[in-house]
């Protein structure tokens, strides 16, 4: 689920100083990097135990030595995905791609590595993290395709509300992205309950008038971008 943003902002810098000269070759992504994209800040539950995620350019094996050499140690692995400790204790959640094969747990994870931007943290920090396009048809697959459904409806509802420009970016987006977020948007504004949904998703949003209409807007807007639309 999204963090405090200023408890996501610290845990990101102290990866970002573990990784060092790794950290143009990770694109970061998931919950930890939400307040970096959204445009206003609201209520948010901090979950400081989330690791920090990020994908990689590089296979496993050529990644594996050099996040040792920087202090790194493995926790966990499955399939793609490896779990690392930075030497402050920052779990560091790395998807890369087979070395034999390019891909990754989730099918968006390709597109995230072009669609990037630049977050800026405390100077000289500076990290890539996934676009708002990329970013929501990763963080949707995964509501659909595993477990962690609320945590991921939070980050999807946080960043359609709080992102302005969220709509028109969806528009400028390949086809297969445009056709699956309004496939996905449509899906859900469609169920009976989509607004009890949402105030789940952003608690806070019952105290701020027009919250929840707003969000819903900008999914029915984002129905409209596919190709049979």
């Amino acid at each position: 689920m999204s963090d405090n943003p200023a408890s996501s902002r610290l845990r990101l810098e102290e990866v970002a100083r573990a990784v060092s000269t790794l950290a143009n070759r990770l694109v970061f992504i998931g919950s930890a990097t939400v307040p970096l994209l959204v445009d206003q800040s609201a209520g948010r539950t901090e979950d400081a135990g989330t690791p920090i995620t990020a994908i990689s350019y590089s296979s496993r094996d050529r990644l594996r030595p050099e996040l040792r050499n920087l202090g790194l140690e493995p926790a966990t692995n499955r399939n793609s995905t490896e779990c690392w400790r930075t030497p402050n204790g920052q779990a560091l959640v790395i998807t890369a791609h087979e070395d034999d094969e390019a891909k990754y747990s989730n099918p968006w994870y390709a597109y995230a590595l072009d669609c990037t931007t630049t977050a800026k943290l405390l100077p000289p920090l500076s990290i890539r993290i996934a676009g708002a396009p990329a970013f929501l048809a990763a963080a949707w697959w995964d509501a659909l395709h595993s477990d962690g459904v609320r945590e991921n409806c939070i980050d999807i509802m946080t960043l359609v509300h709080g992102r302005m420009a969220i709509v028109d970016e969806i528009a400028a987006a390949p086809l297969d992205v445009r056709n699956f977020l309004a496939g996905v948007a449509s899906q859900f504004i469609q169920q009976p309950d989509a607004d009890l949904k949402i105030l789940d998703a952003l608690p806070w949003s019952a105290r701020l008038p027009g919250a929840v209409g707003r969000v819903l807007e900008r999914l029915e807007r984002i129905t409209r971008l596919g190709s049979d639309t």
